[in-house]
């Protein structure tokens, strides 16, 4: 398990959804309002195009921890949910393979996003699109 940051809360992947090559496993963390969480990690296994969602076991998925998708080279694609407000530092470190981030939200939205030190370090070459 990995220990919330937050909330001291010990958590487990928990959540799995289908994507890519199978079906993918995040752990996530609890945040103390009892209504939000962040993506704390990702099965490094996991390839392709993936999908953050934006509920997860009843909460709002409103950051992306630091580093949930360190090393995680075989991804390719990533969608972030609009409810996202905030992205942890080496989030994506390492994804080298990583070619598109696509927010569901606005640009506006996006350059808001407070985004930790080394946040997309040694990534692909990736674009950055909106769905609003």
């Amino acid at each position: 398990g990995k220990k919330c940051t937050v909330c001291g809360e010990i958590t487990l992947p928990q959540y799995v959804i289908p994507a890519g090559s199978g079906a993918v496993s995040f752990a996530y963390e609890k945040h103390s309002d009892g209504r939000t969480c962040s993506i704390a990690a990702l099965d490094h296994g996991t390839t392709g195009n993936i999908t953050v969602p934006g509920t997860f076991a009843g909460y709002t998925v409103t950051g992306i921890g630091h580093g949930a998708f360190a090393d995680c080279t075989g991804i390719t694609g990533i969608t972030l949910p609009a409810s996202v407000t905030s992205i942890g530092d080496r989030a994506f470190y390492g994804c080298t393979n990583l070619t598109k981030i696509v927010f569901e939200g606005t640009s506006a939205q996006w350059n808001a996003i407070p985004r930790g030190a080394d946040w997309d370090r040694s990534t692909g070459t990736y674009i950055v699109t909106f769905t609003k």
